[in-house]
């Protein structure tokens, strides 16, 4: 089994950024639920912050890091398991790194992930499969 830890609101805000749209903690957690909902790993999403509302996931554990940062936490949890970490957070990629841990960026993970998902937004009227191109734009990585 692949354990994922993935800096949450990193990737919130890439989605955000070029869809010129607010994405909450929900939406990103319902986006990972439609990509993993069939695929054998662990996931921790670690977000920023303390829990405002409730958000449950079928397939990853919240994380929040109340009165940390986010990098902290995953940093310490680096410490006792070796992981991917998905993040473009250059300093918690060389983190990881140290850490023996492996690192993959938003853009490697649109390529592995998102590009082969039929309409991972959810979005009823776009049935299509996301292209490279198209997800390299909504997560904002050239």
């Amino acid at each position: 089994m692949e354990y994922l830890f993935i800096d949450a609101n990193n990737l919130m805000h890439y989605l955000s950024k070029k869809e010129k749209k607010v994405y909450n903690r929900a939406d990103l957690v319902a986006i990972i639920d439609r990509i993993f909902i069939k695929k054998k790993f662990k996931i921790n999403l670690y977000f920023d912050g303390f829990p405002n509302e409730v958000v449950t996931s079928s397939v990853s554990k919240i994380i929040y890091s109340n009165n940390k940062h986010a990098d902290s936490v995953i940093r310490d949890a680096l410490e006792k398991e070796k992981v991917t970490v998905i993040t473009s957070d250059l300093q918690l990629q060389e983190i990881a790194k140290v850490n023996t841990s492996k690192v993959m960026s938003c853009e490697d993970f649109i390529n592995k992930y998102l590009s082969l998902q039929k309409n991972f937004m959810g979005n009823d009227k776009d049935t299509n499969v996301l292209s490279v191109e198209e997800a390299k734009k909504l997560f904002g990585v050239e």
